[in-house]
């Protein structure tokens, strides 16, 4: 009950901070937006992350699964000082790493970049080189602080995991109006490299506080991947790898496609994804996040019981969110970009065209979010490779959609493959998971489902109503999610859903935090 209680305040936590981090990644877009508009820089802005993610994705990003549950393992039998022994070799094998895989990378960026985007024209592509180069810098800075995050998801702390992304975004809007009117669109990279600087030294302070210290490397010691925790941790990341790297293919497939399509577009899909992320990161990783350290620990005492539980319980938590805001945000998907977006050089025709794709993103939210629930159940039981072999499956599906949606939809169909793509996870998922843990109670899934749809139903009738009075977009906005939310809330309170009872407790505790 203890730890149920803990995942519930941890996720209140990121969720609170994910809103801090959106507010900023607001700015930062509207800025943007308004600057460059759906154009030339702001397409090479967007496909400037493709390469650095790869690699942060091959060496970083891999370690936040992996590492978690080996830490809390060898937290729980070897002590605190190898724990942290543990830690400081695998920071020095990612660090070789890392810096290895940047200098290949700034050599050979003029042949990746036409790689990135093979639509771009000569231009961007000299552009494109430049921008990606600068922005090299911030795979090192993310893999030190994805680590260290890690180890303090073991420890099960989470306020600079929680306002590291509030800074990163802050480095990025720093870029934007200090360094933009200098430098141009490099300065906004200048911006991302700053904010991923932040990002990791948040974290490194906070893991000192908690008791890390910093060992220099010796080479009388044994070197890093001749230590058992980290061949335990490689073994973890290898299949993690791989999903992650085809996660990235989908990425770039995207930009590809849409490096060909009209100027701009590169822009679009992104601010439109921008968007369609904010609920998937309030509700879906928050919850996920905080619930994995929980299931590594009652999977490694063997308590099945509660592992399924706190299982059960995230399903439903994440869907009464997610289902009511995917809908939500289909609804309001147009006056949302006028109002935000539709400013300085962000045309008329680009607000048109990103309201189309985040409408049809909004089908994702609750999908996408379940994704990550199951997922880290998965990983949880030290199986990195399931997940791996369905996002491989997922990926061929959104390929497929993807290709055949543009033809009829432009830059909007790539969303509908990013739909397929997270549909197809959930189900398979979903259906391997349900094999693999047997008693699970999906009575009590479905119950509280039928119960949030059903409120989810009465908000768009409210939604639509409002829409059907009002014309601009600002007042449609404020007044649907409003008037919307309320309905959603007050329905939910006459059928008795649970999840509604269990938010306000959750509300409750942050309130209590912050005072």
């Amino acid at each position: 009950m203890k730890i149920s209680r803990t995942i519930g305040f941890s996720a209140g936590l990121l969720a609170t901070s994910s809103i801090a981090s959106y507010a900023l990644g607001l700015i930062r877009d509207r800025l943007l937006a308004g600057k460059f508009g759906a154009g030339a820089e702001l397409d090479v802005f967007s496909a400037s992350f493709i390469i650095p993610d790869a690699i942060m994705s091959v060496f970083a990003a891999a370690l936040t699964t992996a590492f978690v549950p080996v830490f809390t393992s060898w937290w729980h039998k070897q002590g605190e000082k190898a724990t942290w022994e543990l830690t400081n070799r695998i920071l020095y094998l990612i660090g070789l790493l890392i810096i290895t895989a940047t200098v290949i990378a700034w050599l050979l960026m003029p042949w990746l970049a036409q790689l990135v985007a093979p639509g771009f024209d000569e231009t961007r592509h000299d552009l494109l080189t430049s921008t990606t180069r600068l922005m090299l810098f911030s795979p090192l800075f993310f893999s030190v602080s994805v680590l260290f995050g890690s180890a303090l998801q073991g420890l099960r702390r989470f306020i600079s995991y929680a306002l590291s992304p509030v800074l990163y975004n802050f480095g990025i809007v720093f870029g934007i109006v200090f360094l933009t009117p200098r430098y141009g669109i490099t300065g906004a990279i200048m911006g991302v490299v700053i904010g991923a600087a932040l990002h990791m030294i948040i974290r490194i302070i906070e893991l000192w506080q908690a008791g890390w210290l910093w060992e220099r490397f010796s080479i009388t010691k044994p070197w890093p991947w001749q230590h058992p925790g980290i061949k335990k941790t490689v073994k973890l990341m290898l299949p993690r790898i791989v999903g992650l790297l085809t996660w990235q293919a989908n990425l770039w497939m995207f930009t590809a496609i849409a490096s060909g399509l009209a100027v701009g577009s590169v822009a679009i899909f992104n601010m439109a994804r921008n968007f369609q992320s904010l609920p998937v990161s309030l509700f879906g990783i928050a919850l996920a996040t905080a619930l994995f350290p929980a299931i590594s620990i009652h999977y490694a005492k063997g308590n099945i019981d509660k592992f399924r539980d706190d299982i059960v319980k995230a399903i439903k938590q994440v869907l009464f969110f997610t289902i009511p805001a995917g809908a939500g945000l289909a609804l309001i998907a147009k006056p949302l970009i006028d109002a935000f977006l539709g400013t300085g050089k962000f045309s008329n025709v680009a607000v048109v065209a990103t309201g189309m794709t985040l409408t049809i993103f909004s089908l994702s939210i609750p999908l996408e979010s379940l994704q990550h629930i199951f997922a880290r159940t998965f990983y949880a039981q030290h199986d990195t490779i399931t997940p791996v072999k369905v996002t491989i499956f997922a990926t061929i599906i959104n390929v497929i959609v993807s290709f055949t949606a543009v033809k009829f939809l432009g830059v909007s169909g790539l969303a509908m493959g990013f739909v397929a793509f997270a549909l197809t996870q959930v189900i398979v998922l979903g259906w391997l998971l349900r094999k693999r843990i047997k008693t699970i109670n999906e009575k009590v899934i479905i119950k509280s489902i039928g119960k949030t749809i059903l409120a989810t139903g009465f908000m768009i009738i409210a939604i639509l109503t409002i829409q059907s009075y009002l014309e601009h977009s600002l007042t449609i906005l404020i007044a649907s999610v409003s008037i919307g939310g309320l309905v959603f809330i007050m329905a939910s309170l006459i059928l008795r859903n649970e999840e509604l009872i269990s938010s306000f407790g959750l509300v409750k505790k942050i309130i209590k935090l912050q005072k």
